[in-house]
């Protein structure tokens, strides 16, 4: 028998697949209840909704309720017209005038 470890979705804490932990239909995996909860997490369908809207479990991501962050910048940078060189640069400029605040 093996153990794996994996990362919680909300805190980032490691924790080895042996343990009790929460998953959700879309794969995301958190080390406690409170995590997941934290992440929109549900065990049943809201009242009066069906499985096709809300799995049996899920969280605010497989909603669409909210998205990663990495989804969210490649979003920004198209809508700025701007790619990852160009913050890096600016970035720089913005540290550069605010040493020593």
């Amino acid at each position: 028998m093996s153990i794996d470890y994996l990362s919680c979705s909300h805190c980032g804490d490691g924790f080895p697949d042996v343990i009790d932990y929460i998953s959700c239909d879309c794969g995301r995996t958190w080390c406690c209840l409170e995590c997941a909860e934290e992440d929109g997490f549900m065990e049943m369908p809201e009242i009066g909704s069906t499985e096709e809207e809300y799995p049996a479990t899920s969280c605010k991501y497989c909603r669409e309720e909210d998205f990663d962050d990495s989804e969210l910048l490649e979003f920004a940078l198209d809508f700025f017209c701007s790619d990852r060189e160009e913050i890096i640069e600016e970035y720089k400029k913005f540290k550069d005038e605010n040493k020593g605040e």
